[in-house]
């Protein structure tokens, strides 16, 4: 499968203006190359994402019948559906992961301190 894209308004900063994507399947392994250099699967997931394309966002094609509903909607449904096509949700949930590790890391501190 191979992938080109045109990096718009400067998105993808790193790369020329535009670039290429290929994933091939051999031996079971899938192999990534970004203009036609081996990258790794996260680093592609990575750019992608900053790029504004997200495993976690399906809202880049609008089915028949999601703009009526969207019409319809009560203002609490609608505010959580747009944060998700933002992709601020995203955001959210590694900002609640982040806090929690640091309040674990907090108690631990506590713990050591107190021996």
């Amino acid at each position: 499968m191979k992938l080109s894209f045109a990096a718009l308004l400067g998105k993808v900063l790193s790369l020329n203006s535009l670039f290429s994507l290929i994933m091939q399947s051999r031996h079971k392994k899938d192999e990534f190359f970004l203009n036609r250099k081996r990258t790794q699967k996260s680093e592609i997931l990575s750019l992608l994402e900053s790029a504004g394309f997200s495993k976690s966002n399906p809202y880049y094609i609008v089915q028949q019948g999601k703009v009526s509903n969207l019409c319809v909607m009560k203002d609490q449904d609608r505010l959580t559906l747009l944060k998700e096509v933002a992709g601020t949700t995203v955001y959210e949930e590694r900002r609640s992961e982040s806090l929690k590790i640091m309040d674990e890391t907090a108690n631990k501190q506590t713990q050591i301190a107190v021996r």
